[in-house]
This record gives structure tokens, sequence and C-alpha cells, in this order.
């Protein structure tokens, strides 16, 4: 009952509804179809009332790893992400290698989405991880190049990651060239990247996110 209200539209969702089946002691623990807890689901609505509402309720939520990991995930996805929230979480034992349903890691959502700190946090975390790749093949420092973060790129680089090619031909350096990333473009050069296509013709795989 409770997931089929969190998956209504933002505007149709009844705060005090939810509100009422959380004290009535609504289990907040149990996955949906695509297992997801309702916590995940409030946090990808972008729904802070509920959220805390359920925090509340089931303070020890965010101790397990898994969840903690999933609510990251959520959050990372999102354009606007509470950095210093995200940071604890990292720093308070998330599971770093949670995957959504395309297969992306926190890292990779960080460094795609442009969140910075969070993705440096997560890297220096879990430096053994930051070369995973999501289902479509690509990786954290093939996002950080086409969000020309040149931050990140240096955290992830592990010398031979930066020239890492998916099935489609999308690499670190074609991604950047796509985006015009100039800065991320250079840094990748200067640290030993294949020059790439000289015009690469496809669009950015946003569909791998």
């Amino acid at each position: 009952m409770l997931h089929r209200h969190l998956l209504k539209a933002p505007a149709e969702i009844n705060l005090e509804k939810i509100e009422a089946m959380i004290e009535a002691g609504a289990d907040l623990r149990r996955p949906d179809h695509q297992g997801k807890i309702p916590l995940v689901r409030a946090v990808e609505q972008g729904n802070a009332d509920i959220a805390n509402a359920m925090l509340a309720s089931d303070p020890g939520l965010l101790k397990d790893p898994d969840i903690a990991g999933d609510v990251l995930l959520a959050m990372l996805d999102k354009g606007a992400c509470d950095t210093d929230f995200a940071v604890k979480l990292v720093r308070n034992g998330s599971n770093l290698r949670r995957r959504d349903m395309q297969g992306n890691t926190p890292l990779i959502l960080a460094a795609a989405r442009g969140h910075t700190h969070v993705a440096l946090a997560i890297a220096k975390a879990d430096p053994e991880g930051i070369t995973l790749v999501n289902d479509a093949g690509s990786d954290a420092a093939m996002w950080a190049a086409f969000s020309n973060d040149t931050e990140v790129l240096q955290a992830v680089w592990k010398g031979d990651n930066v020239n890492r090619v998916t099935e489609n031909g999308d690499s670190a350096v074609v991604l950047a060239k796509m985006m015009q990333a100039s800065v991320a473009l250079k840094w990748l050069r200067d640290n030993g990247a294949d020059s790439g296509p000289e015009k690469p013709s496809r669009k950015p795989p946003q569909n791998s996110l």
C-alpha cells in the first residue's frame, strides 16, 4: 500500500496519509517490485518530508550499508544533491558498490552528474572501485571527462583506464570531444590518453545512465 502511494507523481502524493501509514507501523524495509524500499522511493521523488518521517520512525535504516548505498544512488541521480549529507553517507559506511538499474555505481553517477565533492569522497573511500563500469561499459573516468571535471579525472585515473573503450566506441577522449570539454581533453592528452577520432559523430551515451 505504501509503495503505491510513493509511486504517484510528486504533486499527487498525500503527505498526511503517508505519515499516518508510517505511524501505523508500515513496513519501511519491504522492497517493491524493483527492489527499492520506501525510503529510496521518497528520495527519488525529492520528498524530504516523507524521507525524514521514515528515518524518524526507523532511525536504523541508514545503518544498513545496502540501504544507505541505495539512498546515495537515488540522491546522486538527481540534478540537485545535498552534498554534505551524501558525503556523510559515503564516510559512514555506505555500500559504494551498489548499482542502479543501469549498473551505475555511486561514483559513476557522481562523476556524470557533476557532484565533484561526493565523487572525490567515494574515490578516497573505495579506491579499488574506481574502475568499475556500468552495463554500457562506461566508467567514472569517461563521465568525469563528459562533465569536464579534471578533479575527478585525477582522482579516478589508474594509468590505463583513461583509454578504456566501450563496445559502442566511447572513451573518455571521445566524450570530452563530444561535449567540447577542452579542459578535460587537455588533461587526458597530458596524461597519456589516446587521441581518439578527430570528429566524433555519435551523441553522448545518455541512455547508459
